[in-house]
């Protein structure tokens, strides 16, 4: 069976990218008898933001950040290049007098969900009408 994916140099440099900043290494495949032999590795944590944190204002400038606000895509231009924003996954930020919580970020791509998101979804609503009918 042949399998052909087509992916372009900017989607193989995204990735190449993300795996260098995440720290990912591709694990190899091991028999089940040197897995055995090999030391065990300690689980590593997940970095996230302390919730009584204040959020970080995010200044404007000329890089273009393409962002999805509870998934609805805009762009934002930003003071920062790829890689170097000023917050990380569970963040709450402030642009332009909203705040929002990171959720993913990819080079200069950003999705955030906006706090009043937030709280509806800790409420139980899911931004449809709740009307009951009998």
């Amino acid at each position: 069976m042949n399998i052909t994916i087509s992916i372009s140099i900017d989607e193989i440099e995204a990735l190449v990218r993300l795996f260098r900043r995440e720290n990912i290494a591709l694990p190899l495949p091991v028999s089940e008898e040197s897995a055995d032999a090999q030391p065990k590795k300690k689980q590593g944590i997940i970095k996230t933001a302390p919730i009584e944190s204040p959020p970080i204002a995010l200044a404007s400038g000329n890089v273009d950040w393409r962002v999805e606000i509870d998934g609805l895509p805009v762009h934002w231009r930003l003071n920062y290049p790829a890689g170097k924003l000023p917050a990380a996954r569970g963040n709450e930020i402030a642009w332009q007098g909203e705040c929002y919580r990171v959720s993913h970020i990819y080079g200069t791509s950003l999705k955030v969900t906006s706090l009043d998101a937030d709280a509806y979804q800790a409420q139980g609503h899911n931004g449809l009408s709740m009307e009951v009918s009998s």
